[in-house]
């Protein structure tokens, strides 16, 4: 089957788990995602270059007591690092699929291609992800990710660099939530007054 695409796909393992909360008896196990993708032969059905990884950072449960978030400094060294892998490949003329990892990583993803210009978002997830540090129970980034990478929430999970937002509500489309089931007793209804389609 030919590729669709014109430039080369590098795949990116981003095995962070970072923006989930602790579970009871051990940490998040998203962090095996990328290796388990790559064991049932991704890289060889899409005939993918090997672009590494993003090596993961110790988990830890505190929640930071400036942005309210779980994680947050480590969230935030994550998507910087995450940021440069993706814009060598980027600079290289090819196509990063970056395997995570939690939804937090979209914060590095989106500084990528925020550090070359303006870019859109087509968001697909079960949840909105539109959460803040007032309307989420377990603080944790991969439940904010949405709002976060759009421009709500603490300067240290939302500006990076000199870059606020990363993407404009008005170049994201969000698509797939299974948790929304009234729009006018959702908790992240704010979503719902955004730009974001």
């Amino acid at each position: 089957m030919p590729h669709i695409l014109t430039k080369p796909i590098v795949i990116l393992d981003a095995p962070s788990n970072l923006g989930l909360k602790q579970l009871r008896d051990r940490e998040p196990g998203v962090w095996q995602m990328p290796q388990a993708l790559r064991q049932a032969g991704l890289l060889k059905g899409l005939r993918a270059i090997d672009g590494g990884m993003v090596a993961r950072l110790p988990y830890a449960s505190e929640i930071d007591p400036e942005s309210g978030i779980r994680n947050a400094d480590a969230v935030r060294v994550y998507a910087v690092s995450l940021a440069d892998a993706i814009g060598k490949i980027l600079d290289a003329g090819q196509f990063p699929l970056v395997l995570g990892g939690d939804c937090s990583i979209v914060l590095g993803n989106m500084l990528a291609l925020r550090r070359r210009g303006r870019y859109g978002l087509f968001f697909m997830d079960g949840h909105t992800d539109y959460l803040d540090r007032d309307t989420s129970y377990t603080k944790a980034a991969a439940g904010m990710d949405l709002a976060l990478v759009t421009g709500h929430g603490r300067d240290k999970l939302t500006a990076f660099e000199g870059y606020y937002p990363l993407v404009r509500e008005v170049d994201t489309v969000a698509f797939g939530f299974r948790d929304v089931e009234d729009p006018a007793t959702y908790v992240a209804r704010d979503l719902f007054e955004t730009a974001i389609q």
